[in-house]
């Protein structure tokens, strides 16, 4: 399934119940996917669009805002995992799901019509 599918599905189902259940390994490794993913963004997506040709540039800027996607994905799965262990991070959580809701529009705009 596409990645950004995911993403919507994650909203649309709502899986932050799912999110109670997280045991701590579980949540560390939620931790340290999205912290692979802001690498990703820094040292992979920023110094590979910098260098692209234009047509290159054009497909990386997909994979980055898909890599964003996920990786909001991931911070959202991590606030309410905050949240259910008795943190206050309601804020947070409508913060970030908002702007991968936007990154998935973004993606959906530059892939128009092609089926994910």
């Amino acid at each position: 399934m596409h990645p950004l599918k995911r993403c919507r599905n994650f909203l649309r189902e709502d899986r932050y119940a799912q999110s109670l259940n997280v045991d701590s390994n579980d949540h560390n490794t939620i931790q340290e996917a999205r912290q692979v993913a802001q690498a990703a963004k820094r040292e992979a997506f920023d110094a590979a669009i910098e260098a692209a040709t234009a047509a290159e540039e054009a497909a990386l800027e997909v994979g980055k805002i898909r890599n964003q996607a996920m990786r909001l994905q991931l911070g959202v799965m991590d606030l309410v995992t905050r949240q259910a262990q008795g943190e206050d991070r309601s804020e947070q959580i409508m913060e970030v799901t908002e702007e991968m809701k936007a990154n998935i529009a973004l993606d959906e705009g530059k892939e128009a019509g092609w089926e994910l």
